[in-house]
């Protein structure tokens, strides 16, 4: 006998993790947002960013660009309450830095994709335009010690490599 795992209220882990989290400095980039979300067939796009939710012009750019999917805005402060009070499976995830993630439960993200971030004092070179500090290394190794893969990758065609073989 079949039992469906659904009607007991039990998610599979696979029904859990749905949503891609992109780190990258560029959100006011429309272009950059737009790729990322084409390449991943995103039906949702969240950006989390304090900065660019105040920021009128960018906000109607990004969202002109993409005429045919959803963008919310949003503070980071405000990222774990909307992700978990609404359907976000096949949602795009894009915040700035690191640290905006650490108020998320990690049974809901799929995997972390790092692009862009900028050479700062007393950061470690990960590839030619991902730098970390030390507290966002230590974050990174907690994260993967969960299951979540966090891979580099510059641009939807560029080579996606595994940060396990740079940390």
């Amino acid at each position: 006998m079949l039992v469906n795992l659904k009607k007991l209220g039990i998610l599979t882990l696979l029904e859990r993790k749905f949503m891609k989290v992109r780190i990258d400095e560029r959100l006011e980039d429309a272009q950059m947002i737009k790729s990322w979300a084409k390449f991943l067939k995103a039906k949702k796009i969240i950006i989390a960013n304090d900065e660019i939710e105040k920021m009128d012009l960018e906000k109607e750019i990004i969202r002109m660009s993409l005429d045919h999917i959803r963008v919310d805005f949003i503070q980071v402060e405000k990222l774990k309450d909307k992700l978990e009070n609404e359907d976000n499976k096949e949602s795009l995830i894009f915040v700035k830095k690191p640290e905006d993630l650490k108020s998320l439960e990690d049974d809901k993200i799929s995997s972390i994709e790092l692009g862009f971030m900028a050479f700062k004092e007393g950061f470690k070179l990960l590839s030619e335009n991902c730098y970390v500090c030390p507290k966002d290394l230590k974050f990174f190794k907690e994260i993967m010690g969960k299951g979540i893969d966090i891979f580099m990758q510059d641009n939807p065609y560029s080579t996606k490599k595994n940060i396990n073989y740079f940390i």
